[in-house]
């Protein structure tokens, strides 16, 4: 396990003190760990969903600390080649992990117009 990942679950169920949720907010220290932890995990393409899952934390914590409210534009990453559904068409993945597949161009267009 890494030690990003022990040391943040350390910090986690200090603050949690036994309880399974709450509102208590992590402490910074835990917050630049699995947010450094979880921009290195992206990069490598897993998607916050499985990085949550191994932080123990909801995917809403880790996608509201990696993605704070903005007015704008934010990087993407296109793969044409790999991201094809088997009859030809669009793969469309979003960082928080929903999977979209057998869209042409348009559907794509549509979808990402509605999320906004």
């Amino acid at each position: 396990m890494d030690k990003r990942i022990a040391e943040f679950r350390k910090i986690a169920a200090r603050v949690r003190n036994g309880r399974k949720s709450g509102s208590r907010p992590y402490p910074e220290k835990a917050k630049k760990l699995a947010t450094a932890y979880a921009r290195e995990r992206t990069a490598a393409g897993d998607s916050y969903s499985s990085i949550a899952s191994e932080l123990g934390i909801a995917q809403t914590t880790i996608t509201a600390w990696l993605e704070p409210a903005s007015a704008g534009f934010r990087r993407v990453r296109v793969h044409s080649e790999k991201r094809l559904a088997a009859n030809g068409r669009l793969v469309m993945v979003t960082g928080s992990g929903i999977r979209v597949e057998g869209l042409d161009v348009a559907g794509v267009v549509q979808i990402l117009g509605a999320l906004r």
